[in-house]
């Protein structure tokens, strides 16, 4: 008979498996955010024999889970920060902080004035400068629009902070890793276009507690302004969304006045790059900003997934994971209209 529980992988840099990390004491813990720089991190515990004997800059580490009948689904690939530890008279414990390879660019800076030129592809300029982290390997989803005027980076600035600038011009995600480790570049999807990967509805397969935690935030623009980057003889682009529907409760005929949000040095290829940005943002404020947390079984979610309850389409902005077998995980999603 197989036990639900954890385990975690040892990996080389080129991804060879080197066999399960022993000594790994129950509780750990992954937590993935989407606002965050680094969205995954996390930890375990190991023993300071175990500690002692792998040499953890020339490793990374998968930890899985696996189910009653023995299938294993990879909660992502972990760059190991080994910095503390605990003497205890039994035994001494070290503690293995954990981060994605996202870890990878955010910390690189630049070094020198780095530019990319008017006419470049930014799609192909984000995966090019991936490319020279050679252990993540790079997915991407090819586009066709060009940089209207060239982007200039600091030398101070990170590579993820030139990469996700080339993302958003293109309309695409915020750079992100998968379960399997690789750099992910992927158009942006509204939530309305994205299958519902769960349904936390109740009945006699739920695997949900019946607890849920809610926060509102009720006060919401009703205009987005979004302005593009200026570079030279290219003017900066102006993209005006507004909310105008009776039926929100934020929108300019349900409060008399316009409650403006405005962004600028925006990077977009075209206007309708631009507009689509805006409209994106002005789709958060149309309704009540509702975040829901709640308890259930292992699910393997990822982040920006939809899920659904009671009908009503729910994307997932946070997991929290607790490595310890029969523990619920708890899931943070934001309702959207």
């Amino acid at each position: 008979m197989i036990v639900e529980g954890y385990k975690v992988r040892v990996l080389s840099l080129d991804g060879v498996d080197l066999g399960w990390l022993d000594g790994v004491r129950p509780g750990g813990r992954l937590t993935g955010n989407v606002d965050a720089t680094v969205r995954w991190s996390g930890s375990i515990t190991v023993t300071q024999t175990v500690a002692a004997s792998v040499e953890w800059t020339r490793v990374r580490l998968q930890p899985v889970h696996i189910d009653g009948e023995g299938a294993e689904v990879s909660l992502g690939v972990f760059i190991p920060l080994v910095g503390k530890g605990t003497d205890r008279p039994e035994a001494t414990t070290v503690t293995v902080d954990l981060y994605d390879r996202t870890l990878l660019v955010s910390e690189n800076a630049l070094g020198e004035t780095f530019t990319v030129a008017a006419g470049t592809n930014p799609v192909k300029a984000a995966s090019s400068l991936l490319a020279g982290f050679k252990e993540a390997p790079v997915g991407v989803v090819e586009t066709g629009v060009s940089l209207p005027s060239a982007l200039v980076w600091k030398p101070e600035e990170t590579t993820l902070r030139a990469v996700n600038d080339l993302l958003t011009a293109a309309g695409y995600f915020a750079l992100f890793v998968d379960r399997d480790g690789v750099f992910q570049l992927l158009p942006y999807r509204d939530p309305a276009g994205r299958p519902v990967v769960h349904r936390f509805d109740p009945g006699p397969d739920a695997v949900h507690t019946a607890r849920l935690e809610w926060v509102r935030d009720a006060n919401r623009p009703n205009r987005v302004v979004a302005v593009s980057q200026e570079s030279g003889e290219v003017k900066a682009m102006t993209s005006v969304v507004t909310n105008t529907d009776p039926a929100s409760p934020f929108s300019y005929p349900s409060v008399g006045r316009w409650v403006t949000k405005t962004y600028t040095g925006v990077e977009a290829a075209t206007q309708d790059v631009l507009d689509a940005y805006a409209k994106r943002m002005l789709a958060q404020y149309r309704a009540e900003r509702e975040t829901r947390t709640r308890e259930c079984a292992f699910l393997p979610l990822n982040l920006n997934d939809v899920v659904e309850a009671g009908g009503v389409r729910e994307v997932v902005e946070g997991i929290d994971i607790t490595m310890t077998p029969g523990q619920l995980m708890k899931v943070e999603t934001r309702k959207v209209a």
